[in-house]
């Protein structure tokens, strides 16, 4: 087994870059799909609804709606870009041999705030939306959803883990290269 001057592997070097460029084209697809349906609303009904707490709507849900909750949605889109970026950075760095650098750490450490950061957006895209979705319902049958899912306190589990695995790494490094100094 050929080993890069880091220590990682050839295999683990080149499936990081595989992993890098999917992680990039999630990013792209998601981002177009994301423009996509600000330039067509009507394609991001179903989507948006779905994603929605389910609540008793009067009437039809409008073209302005929609458009609302695009914007509340924009805050899960950006924390999931977020989330990719940090991975494809932490996959390149991988590939080009560097491991367990403060780097590294850092952005194991976003990719943990990150996972923190979805199930809040997640909430708050609930909240927002079951309100949106009732507004237009008579006085007293408006309504304000608030979920949480085992699914969201596992993210919150798994980034508290990452944050702090990331932070640990990047104290390591400082601890590695400060004992370099004094060989």
């Amino acid at each position: 087994m050929e080993f890069a001057m880091s220590g990682l592997p050839q295999r683990i070097r080149r499936w990081s870059q595989v992993f890098a460029y999917v992680t990039l084209a999630a990013m792209i697809l998601i981002a177009g799909v994301f423009l996509l349906f600000l330039f067509r609303p009507a394609l991001a009904y179903d989507v948006l609804v779905d994603a929605a707490p389910s609540v008793q709507v009067a009437g039809e849900i409008g073209v302005t709606t929609i458009y609302a909750l695009l914007a509340v949605g924009a805050l899960s889109v950006a924390v999931q870009l977020f989330l990719l970026w940090g991975m494809y950075r932490l996959f390149s760095l991988y590939a080009a041999g560097e491991a367990l650098t403060g780097e590294c750490g850092d952005c194991v450490s976003r990719i943990g705030a990150a996972l923190l950061a979805l199930p809040v957006a997640s909430v708050i895209y609930g909240m927002a939306s079951s309100v949106l979705l009732s507004w237009q319902n008579p006085e007293g049958q408006r309504e304000l959803t608030i979920a949480l899912s085992l699914h969201s306190i596992g993210f919150l589990i798994g980034g508290a883990l990452l944050l702090m695995v990331g932070i640990t790494i990047r104290q390591a490094a400082q601890v590695a290269e400060e004992n370099r100094g004094f060989i």
